[in-house]
């Protein structure tokens, strides 16, 4: 299988991150959009190896008769932004939140979009179908190059970010993480124009800090940083800068739960919440769900990806989707989840109220919850998992909500888990983990 959750990703030099197939995957894609045009724009992140893999992507457009512009370091959303700008296919050479051995590519059409099912599928039968390419001669350890930063590119971009505010912010300081990421090229000429004392860290990427000890995964470099200074909030990007979480003027990480409540809720008063319905996925805490309803704001549950949020808001001509790792869709505003677009949302929300961040946002009496990831070597069928499954059922005769999935990025089972108290999440955690260690033990 080519696709995963969000396009191809693995680790550099294994399939399907491999020179020959990232060529025949771009030449694929090329012949599948022939019909709707001829140009792809290409962004990447600053992971060493994407330099040589968007000059791949671009030899593989090429050769179905495609030009290619290389915009060089650009957050994901931008490339969005420019795919629907240019008509263009939007390619970017991302492995998100991973380490800086992996990568990836994700695909948008020339409206902005990402990929639906049936478009990959489409393209993977192209994929299978055309022949093997010699193998890309290029050394897969190339060097980092800061010549790939393009701030014409950037600049454009921001200028959007920019046009989508309405509030003065000028007052407002953030402090922000970029995860040493596609964000650090860009942030410093966002921050100029809007804000009059914004603090950055985490934006010298060397091609190998992608991600290291920062950014969304890792917050304590950004709680740190807040405790040691004066800010009305901290941010944290990804890699790509899609999705961010936040940490309140005390250095407190705001929960993804907190953080769609009060978004939701903003939006309906400013009546920008068109139907007065939003998107939430399975992973939602049910206090969210209880307070939408209390709010009268209703809600379509999906599974967990941004891709099925973007979809069911697509479907249902709505305006806003969100899931709780941070990512947040705007859909009056753009076609995919923008990280730095959400900071800038939550920078208006503290701008407007005239409030500091920690006493709006923890606004929900959270249900416990626990995520536990079992490494595996294979994907068995979810239904096949004898002794995990009887777990879940007894877990849920006790109140417990439980959710299976498989990491669409990595060798991973994921459970999670929700209970009314930590007691019942602390029994069935060691319970499930147990279980499911029994099915994969043979």
């Amino acid at each position: 299988m080519l696709f995963g959750t969000d396009g191809i990703r693995a680790k550099m030099g294994e399939y399907p991150i491999l020179p020959e197939v990232v060529l025949r995957v771009s030449k694929a894609t090329a012949l599948f959009f022939k019909d709707k045009t001829d140009k792809v724009c290409i962004g990447t992140d600053t992971r060493k190896s994407s330099p040589l893999l968007a000059e791949i992507v671009s030899e593989g457009f090429g050769s179905a008769g495609f030009s290619s512009k290389i915009f060089g370091i650009l957050p994901t959303p931008g490339i969005a932004f420019y795919a629907r700008k240019l008509k263009s296919v939007g390619i970017v050479i991302s492995a998100s939140h991973n380490p800086a051995e992996y990568n990836g590519i994700k695909f948008f059409s020339p409206d902005g979009y990402k990929l639906n099912d049936a478009a990959q599928a489409k393209i993977e039968s192209i994929f299978n179908s055309l022949e093997r390419s010699e193998t890309h001669s290029q050394n897969l350890n190339v060097a980092y190059s800061k010549s790939k930063e393009n701030t014409a590119f950037a600049n454009d971009y921001v200028d959007f970010l920019c046009s989508s505010i309405e509030f003065e912010l000028k007052r407002i300081t953030p402090l922000i993480d970029c995860a040493n990421g596609a964000a650090s090229t860009l942030i410093p000429l966002l921050t100029k124009k809007l804000f009059s004392n914004a603090k950055i860290i985490n934006n010298r990427p060397n091609g190998e800090n992608i991600n290291k000890e920062c950014g969304a995964t890792n917050p304590n470099a950004l709680i740190s940083a807040i405790k040691r200074t004066s800010v009305s909030f901290g941010v944290a990007f990804d890699g790509d800068a899609d999705r961010a979480v936040f940490c309140d003027e005390k250095g407190n990480l705001i929960n993804g739960n907190n953080l769609i409540a009060l978004l939701a809720l903003w939006l309906k008063e400013k009546n920008q919440l068109r139907k007065n319905k939003i998107v939430i996925t399975e992973m939602s805490n049910i206090a969210l769900k209880e307070f939408l309803k209390e709010n009268n704001i209703k809600y379509i549950t999906t599974e967990v990806g941004d891709r099925f949020v973007l979809e069911a808001v697509k479907e249902n001509n709505l305006s806003f989707g969100a899931e709780p790792n941070g990512h947040a869709l705007f859909a009056d505003l753009t076609t995919t989840d923008d990280g730095i677009l959400l900071m800038l949302k939550v920078a208006e929300i503290l701008a407007e109220s005239g409030k500091k961040l920690s006493k709006i946002a923890d606004i929900l009496e959270l249900w416990p919850e626990k995520l536990i990831n079992i490494p595996i070597k294979e994907k068995k069928p979810l239904d096949s998992l004898y002794n995990l499954q009887n777990t879940v059922e007894k877990a849920k005769a006790d109140g417990c909500f439980v959710l299976l999935r498989y990491s669409g990025t990595e060798p991973l089972l994921r459970i999670f888990m929700q209970a009314e108290n930590n007691e019942l999440i602390d029994m069935y955690a060691s319970l499930l983990e147990e279980a499911a260690k029994k099915d994969f033990s043979d």
